[in-house]
């Protein structure tokens, strides 16, 4: 697997339109199962406390697959575990933050369309100091007309066997493409020359990495998708 001293990203996004979105600042035992104390207390005090709650989540997801990667696998799957601070924060604007676990603060970037949907950034301490250079995108799935547009014979036919082992829908598909096609202009190679790979295990806890001709690239990718949603995060050492 590539290189452990590589900048680690991660993201998710969140699809408000969603049933099971709706009030569940009121749910007391998702609360409890979710959130610590003084999280519970932050979204009490939240002008739009159901909002926060996917903020919050959607940061925590984030956090965890930064933390899967810096790990080398998956951590111990509690959301209750990691800890979302706010340094700043508008209600249907940007989020930034930490998320705590133990001794680790992993930095995260959100942004909130109310109605709409929540789509979080999050990476691991960069080396170099202050904030990394991200490349970064949230969109709908059926974008036609765009890279991940395609119907999903298409978007298969665009990926490698190794690749498609982590495919489970036309979404999962499309993320992939997407970022490929993205990695592609930012190491200014091929598409056909990368891959995004998924370590062993489960379904939705397999951290992807990046191949270049075969071999571990000096990049990292997230990607995620609910409901009509697609985003991914990469980072990549383009020399600048």
């Amino acid at each position: 697997m590539p290189s452990a001293n590589l900048l680690r990203v991660g993201n998710d996004v969140v699809d408000l339109t969603h049933v099971r979105t709706r009030d569940k600042s009121s749910d007391e035992r998702f609360l409890a199962r979710v959130f610590t104390d003084s999280e519970r207390a932050g979204i009490g005090r939240a002008p739009d406390p159901d909002l926060d709650v996917w903020c919050r989540w959607a940061a925590k997801e984030a956090a965890i697959k930064v933390v899967s990667k810096l790990l080398g696998s998956p951590p111990t799957f509690a959301h209750s575990l990691f800890e979302t601070e706010w340094v700043s924060e508008s209600e249907s604007a940007e989020h930034t933050g930490v998320v705590s676990y133990g001794d680790r603060l992993i930095s995260i970037q959100l942004e909130a369309r109310p109605g709409s949907l929540v789509h979080s950034i999050a990476w691991s301490t960069h080396d170099e100091g202050g904030r990394p250079k991200l490349f970064t995108h949230v969109g709908s799935v059926d974008d036609r007309g765009m890279p991940w547009g395609a119907d999903t014979a298409e978007l298969e036919r665009r990926l490698t066997d190794r690749e498609l082992t982590s495919v489970h829908s036309r979404a999962s598909a499309a993320v992939r493409v997407g970022a490929k096609s993205m990695l592609a202009d930012v190491l200014t190679v091929d598409e056909n020359d990368i891959e995004i790979v998924c370590a062993p295990g489960a379904i939705g806890r397999r951290p992807p990495f990046v191949f270049l001709n075969g071999k571990p690239a000096g990049a990292d990718v997230s990607l995620t998708h609910d409901g009509s949603w697609i985003a991914w995060a990469l980072w990549a050492r383009t020399g600048e």
